[in-house]
């Protein structure tokens, strides 16, 4: 080998070592996690709504490329009956190098909507974070202001606390399979068939979905908050940290005292099923309120013996009425007991005790017998 021939190859040697010296901590840092020069990245939103103070709480993890001055742009939609201009917030950040936790509070207004089962209303929340060049990233989240907690003072059951949502209790009616025409969808099935079902239940009077955290995806959440559904998912690991920005998604798996299979607005009666000709009826009257206002309106009831065909064949009749009932949202109340003695009745007869408000029927039906 000539000495140009070694002049040559130690130049291009020398190439290689600068290029080797350059290229090297660049890519350990690459593969470390630092922001590649010019990125500005939105990794991680968590939103977390405080209804007293008609706030969320916006905490995000963000990378960026090199520290300095960056800004924080947060829009959220408004409603018609809301100022707009109270829906933008812009906040100015000093950021350091990689990863930074950032945390700002989006003012909801004085009056904001409310997310629940009667009003599933949503918002759109849209962050822009850039550099000083305006270069950087957008993401959109879904924003709901609505506040799961738990009445400790006001137990359904044993050791059992009465779930509240926004401040009101709410009553869990989970779905019944056999009283549904449609099945669950799979997992993996899309929006448009999360959302017939949701609607489905609940015009059968269901509100609530327990499910697997394997069998929840995003289609699925998206529709039970548009619909205004509750799930909730078996506690695995990491359910509640992956979808915890939907409204729908209870905190924890709801106790079993706490759910009733009940249709909306239902009455129930409580009294024996057999008496003898001697005895006293004694119903009590028990009505189930879902709805967002308070029930007030009379409760009529009425006592007459029924043939084999179930109608009044004239032997027995009495009938009354309760002219005011007060039951709150979310609350089972005792409005109404019934005395009626059965004297001169001959057994043995069948009674029927019909009870009815405005969009709810009960019928209880009792045997007399001799003895």
């Amino acid at each position: 080998m000539n000495r140009a021939t070694k002049k040559s190859d130690g130049w291009i040697w020398g190439l290689v070592c600068v290029w080797c010296m350059l290229a090297l901590p660049v890519g350990g840092q690459t593969a470390k996690g630092v922001v590649r020069q010019g990125r500005v990245e939105v990794c991680r939103v968590q939103l977390v709504p405080d209804v007293p103070m008609n706030e969320v709480r916006v905490e995000a993890l963000v990378r960026v490329a090199r520290a300095g001055k960056y800004t924080l742009t947060c829009v959220r939609s408004s409603y018609p009956d809301e100022d707009p201009v109270a829906a933008t917030l812009v906040v100015p950040l000093r950021l350091q190098q990689g990863e930074n936790e950032v945390s700002v509070l989006i003012d909801m207004g004085e009056n904001p909507h409310l997310w629940s089962e009667f009003h599933p209303d949503l918002y759109r929340l849209r962050m822009t974070l850039t550099d000083r060049k305006g270069v950087g990233e957008e993401v959109v989240e879904t924003l709901a202001l609505r506040q799961w907690e738990t009445d400790d003072d006001a137990a359904v059951g044993r050791d059992t606390p009465r779930w509240m949502l926004n401040g009101l209790a709410v009553l869990l009616r989970p779905v019944d399979e056999g009283r549904m025409d449609l099945p669950v969808p799979p997992s993996d099935a899309p929006s448009a068939d999360w959302l017939r079902f949701f609607r489905h239940a609940r015009e059968r009077g269901f509100n609530h979905l327990h499910s697997v955290s394997e069998a929840v995806g995003t289609a699925m959440l998206a529709a039970a908050d548009t619909v205004g559904f509750y799930l909730s998912v078996d506690d695995l690991p990491d359910t509640l940290t992956r979808f915890d920005n939907h409204p729908s998604l209870m905190p924890r798996v709801p106790h079993a005292d706490t759910l009733l299979y009940t249709a909306p607005l239902t009455l129930v009666v409580e009294t024996a099923d057999t008496l003898l000709p001697t005895d006293t009826l004694a119903a009590s009257v028990l009505l189930a309120n879902y709805t967002e206002d308070d029930h007030r309106q009379p409760v009529r009831w009425q006592l007459c013996s029924v043939d084999a065909g179930g109608q009044p064949d004239g032997h027995f009749s009495a009938e009354g009425e309760e002219d005011y009932v007060d039951v709150p949202q979310g609350e089972v109340g005792r409005v109404a007991t019934i005395i009626v003695p059965l004297n001169g009745i001959v057994p043995p007869r069948r009674i029927r005790l019909s009870v009815s408000t405005e969009g709810a029927t009960c019928c209880h039906d009792v045997q007399v017998r001799d003895k």
